[in-house]
């Protein structure tokens, strides 16, 4: 969780250092152009932010929806591989315990002329062997279950990411219209 916090804290402090180094860079820009009589101001530094802010809002949007992407992909990736490493170690673990209730039952076998009190301590390691077998079993149950109800929480924060992701989409297109349209409505006038 803790590498997750950092990537957002990191792409919000991306996008925080180059709005700063953007405004830095227009705040003392002048647009002029050459006439007959002179130099003529067209656009000041403060109507140039005014006119250029909803294109470096769109451009920190742009830039910020495929970082966010790109975490959420990372984080389930991580997430499948926590599992399947989880459901490796539990068949691991299960492998064992039957390798070990095998081990014991030829023992078992191999010393059932001997003595009545070896015969009851073999007996009692095969039923501490088949309850832990059984516990494990249990718990590999319960692992299937919590990695299941996992992935469905998993997928269920995919398919929210993807709808926040087209809500994100369609606003940036309507503010990229919004924008073409005032740009065509209300040409820029001399001062």
């Amino acid at each position: 969780m803790k590498w997750q916090i950092a990537w957002i804290a990191f792409i919000a402090a991306c996008v925080l250092a180059f709005g700063w180094l953007i405004y830095a860079y227009f705040a003392d820009l002048v647009l002029a152009r050459s006439t007959a009589e002179g130099l003529e101001i067209i656009a000041p530094n403060r109507n140039l932010l005014d006119v250029l802010w909803p294109l470096v809002v769109a451009g920190a949007l742009g830039s910020a929806i495929p970082a966010w992407s790109f975490i959420v992909w990372i984080f389930l990736r991580l997430r499948d591989e926590e599992r399947e490493d989880e459901r490796q170690r539990l068949k691991t673990a299960l492998e064992t315990a039957q390798q070990q209730l095998a081990s014991a039952q030829a023992e078992a076998a191999a010393h059932q002329q001997g003595r009545e009190w070896a015969l009851r301590q073999r007996e009692a390691a095969l039923t501490q062997a088949e309850r832990q077998v059984q516990q494990r079993q249990r718990q590999a149950e319960q692992a299937q279950q919590e990695a299941a109800r996992q992935i469905e929480a998993a997928q269920a924060r995919a398919e929210a990411a993807e709808l926040r992701a087209q809500r994100a989409t369609s606003a940036f297109h309507r503010v990229k219209r919004k924008s073409l349209l005032t740009g065509h409505l209300n040409p820029p006038t001399r001062t």
